[in-house]
């Protein structure tokens, strides 16, 4: 069965009742049917665990002192702020060393695209539905 690396700034298995996280949740839902899917994204604690045949891969969100730093650095680069803001080194650090082992890579939206945009990959796929 085929890998799929599935990149997302908020957690689709968090309860939260949000559009993105909803939609998050059904893609998941959606891809496992064909993929061993791995989901990457930021939460309040960092944990490994599956969900059904999902494995999911968490990392701790920073507290708001460095989010500022990185919506102000964000700003010096004219890059969207919210970049900054969803930004998380550990999670772009596995990104960066474990793209490799999946056939595709699915970015949940423009914030998770950050931690591929450098990277030659043969199938990224980018979700604009929050545009």
């Amino acid at each position: 069965m085929k890998k799929l690396l599935f990149i997302s700034p908020r957690n689709p298995f968090s309860g939260r009742y949000s559009g993105d996280v909803i939609r998050a949740k059904q893609f998941t839902n959606f891809f496992k049917k064909n993929y061993q899917t791995t989901v990457v994204t930021i939460d309040k604690i960092n944990s490994k665990k599956k969900i059904g045949k999902i494995k999911v891969i968490t990392f701790k969100d920073k507290n708001i002192i460095f989010k500022l730093v990185n919506i102000f650095f964000s700003l010096i680069k004219l890059k969207p702020l919210q970049l900054g803001y969803f930004y998380s080194k550990e999670l772009n650090s596995y990104v960066l060393h474990n793209y490799k082992d999946y056939d595709v890579v699915f970015c949940q939206s423009v914030r998770a695209a950050q931690y591929v945009a450098n990277i030659k990959f043969k199938k990224k796929i980018l979700d604009m539905g929050d545009l």
